[in-house]
């Protein structure tokens, strides 16, 4: 009887501590306990699911392929910073074991991924999302999964709008990005008459919208607003109208293809005025395409990437990032994942032993992050009504080609006097 009592209590005992290290799962924020066991028997560590005493469970997802597929360079840098931290050891004994998927920008393969992640591969978190639209498409799946999630290079006020708990979006916002992009223009004194050149798709004419209205609350007066398609060979014609319209500063609204044909176009007619545009296109990324410097001489990107990307800070980056990646060419793209990988090894340090849904949150809410490629960035705690506690709060700053250079050497400024101390006399 004593015998069958002690199998009877050993049998209990196992079932709890089994249930802690597998439990919470895509219904439940926290493993459950079994009424049956007493509460003196308490786990010395809490999991969730995806969380083991040597292994913790990331879910990462991409543009690995498609038209969109550079901007996959941003996750892939942090999961080289993820498997550079296992062949350390991991984080506090634990190793990371990253599940891989392509979404090729597509709503319908990103919410069948996010539902893979929660219930087969059943994760711990997900990490990754460079395509806005799909972010959006998936807000649904996301928030009943339960799981929390950092999106990359993805920069769409919608996807925090409202906000969800374990949606945490890291990168500025189009809102974000055309605020200081008013605020940068209006930096410039000798600035009071703005052209606006836009892709004729949704994507250009949201941004260019958003920045004509706060060029208007700071009192910056739009001449001309243009449009060009997203697959021009020659922008000729509007390159005219702004010659026209006598801007002081041009805000570009453009994806790089067109951004290149327009700068080129510009360069020829002697539209020589400051062109400023968000961080869809960059100054480096320019001079590569159109093998020159001259054309993109005057041209200002917003970034938040603070310093130059080959700063020998950035070394230790670029290096995992070329070990993994042999192929590939350590980017803006790719600095920009350096953020958020840093942001994931602090978030898994400070999680220590108790890895639970609940403390991801509770950790991502009350932590300042310290990054060597952004800055510090935070978040704050949980207001439906605010879509602010959902986006981080960060440095940013403007890129420059560096005028004390000749190739595509970036330097970064913080507004126009700044670019005033080193621009060309």
């Amino acid at each position: 009887m004593r015998t069958a009592l002690v199998r009877v209590l050993a049998i209990g005992v196992a079932t709890a501590l089994a249930t802690a290290a597998c439990g919470g799962g895509a219904s439940s924020t926290q493993p459950s306990t079994p009424a049956s066991v007493s509460t003196s028997v308490a786990p010395k560590a809490s999991y969730a699911q995806g969380v083991t005493d040597t292994s913790i469970k990331i879910g990462v997802f991409a543009p690995f392929s498609g038209s969109a597929a550079a901007y996959s360079k941003a996750q892939k840098m942090t999961i080289a910073m993820l498997k550079d931290a296992n062949e350390k050891g991991g984080v506090n004994g634990r190793k990371f074991d990253i599940v891989e998927s392509d979404d090729a920008c597509d709503a319908t393969t990103m919410q069948g991924i996010i539902r893979k992640f929660a219930e087969q591969d059943r994760v711990f978190f997900i990490y990754g999302g460079s395509c806005s639209n799909a972010i959006v498409a998936s807000r649904d799946v996301i928030e009943k999964s339960n799981i929390p999630v950092l999106t990359a290079n993805a920069a769409s006020g919608f996807i925090t709008t409202p906000p969800l708990k374990n949606l945490f979006q890291p990168k500025p916002t189009s809102d974000e990005s055309a605020m200081a992009i008013a605020a940068f223009m209006k930096s410039n004194v000798g600035a009071k008459r703005i052209g606006i050149i836009g892709q004729s798709d949704e994507i250009g004419q949201t941004q260019a919208k958003a920045v004509l209205a706060d060029l208007q609350k700071v009192g910056l007066e739009v001449v001309t607003n243009e449009q060009i398609a997203p697959d021009a060979g020659d922008s000729t014609a509007q390159v005219r109208k702004l010659i026209g319209a006598k801007p002081d500063m041009i805000m570009a609204a453009l994806y790089p293809q067109p951004m290149s044909v327009f700068l080129r176009d510009a360069n020829k007619q002697g539209l020589n005025v400051p062109v400023v545009t968000s961080d869809i296109a960059r100054p480096d990324e320019q001079v590569d395409r159109l093998k020159s410097r001259e054309p993109v001489k005057n041209f200002f990107a917003f970034t938040n990437i603070l310093k130059p990307i080959n700063d020998p800070s950035f070394k230790r980056y670029s290096d995992s990032y070329v070990k993994y990646y042999p192929n590939d060419k350590f980017d803006g793209v790719a600095a920009e994942g350096a953020i958020y990988g840093d942001v994931i090894l602090q978030l898994v340090a400070k999680l220590g032993s108790d890895l639970t849904w609940d403390n991801w949150i509770k950790a991502m809410e009350t932590t300042q992050f310290q990054t060597t490629v952004g800055g510090t960035l935070s978040f704050k705690a949980f207001d439906k009504a605010n879509p602010l506690t959902r986006r981080a709060t960060k440095d940013t700053a403007f890129q420059v080609l560096d005028p004390s250079k000749t190739d595509s050497t970036i330097t970064t400024v913080k507004d126009w006097s700044e670019w005033q101390k080193i621009a060309p006399k």
